[in-house]
């Protein structure tokens, strides 16, 4: 299903974990694993002594990532790179023309906190490549049932046609959900997810509406009955209306299990 996937990862153990999940799920893929030393950070001096004890933090965290891989019989291709993260990540996942990016996020306190600082939402609105995003020990599992929640808007589009081909790919039940109050475009966009489902040779789909509900906290209540959920990025907009661009930040910075983001 994809190909080249690039792991960003600074050593915690939820990117630790989200190896062995990736490695599991796709273990023909080609893999390229990077973590960035932080160069730009505002208004702390970065003498050379901080800057050496950064690089050996990044070198420990892709040491430990090609141990894991080898548990795998995958080699790998590692690197540490220097500059703001975001930048950084997004210029080697364009070089190296990959196709999925893997990221960590994590709680605290309540608050949502992305394992790159800001570096998480950067990528998430800018990024072309579909992002997997994990943010607790998920299981390592193939999974059987894949969350498609869609709007029908053009995101959710891009992300149903990934969510058929992980379906097609894993052999799993794909559950369609529409988000939305439009009852004349939530039937035809179910219609037509059982049509290319069928098409495509997905063993089963199944639809239901979330019409009268939040979308993000009704996903997250549901989540834990999945065990993916691919869905469109959106655009946080103030003059268009766009349900899951909002809910799609909340619930990949929440999900109890993985989350796929897919969108220009």
């Amino acid at each position: 299903m994809f190909n080249k996937i690039l792991i960003a990862t600074e050593g915690t153990p939820i990117m630790n974990n989200a190896m062995r999940y990736t490695a599991t799920l796709f273990p023909s893929a080609e893999y390229h694993v990077i973590s960035v030393v932080d160069t730009s950070v505002g208004s702390v001096h970065l003498t050379a002594a901080l800057v050496k004890i950064l690089e050996e933090r990044a070198e420990r965290a892709l040491h430990k990532s090609r141990k894991i891989f080898k548990e795998y019989d995958i080699k790998i291709k590692s690197k540490s790179l220097r500059g703001e993260p975001a930048r950084a990540i997004a210029m080697y996942a364009t070089r190296e023309n990959v196709d999925l990016v893997v990221l960590g996020t994590s709680t605290k306190s309540g608050v949502v906190k992305f394992t790159f600082g800001h570096v998480g939402e950067k990528l998430i609105k800018n990024m072309k490549q579909p992002l997997l995003m994990i943010n607790q020990q998920v299981d390592i599992k193939k999974p059987t049932r894949v969350l498609s929640p869609t709007d029908g808007g053009t995101h959710s589009k891009e992300a149903g046609k990934v969510a058929l081909f992980l379906a097609k790919y894993f052999d799993s039940t794909l559950f369609k959900y529409y988000v939305g109050t439009d009852e004349v475009t939530g039937k035809r966009v179910l219609e037509s997810a059982q049509i290319w489902a069928k098409e495509l040779g997905v063993k089963e789909v199944e639809t239901i509406d979330l019409t009268e509900c939040e979308p993000g906290e009704e996903i997250l209540r549901l989540a834990p009955e999945y065990d993916i959920i691919v869905m469109g990025k959106g655009k946080k907009s103030l003059f268009k209306k766009d349900l899951l661009g909002f809910a799609s930040r909340e619930v990949a910075a929440l999900s109890p299990v993985a989350v796929f983001l897919v969108g220009k």
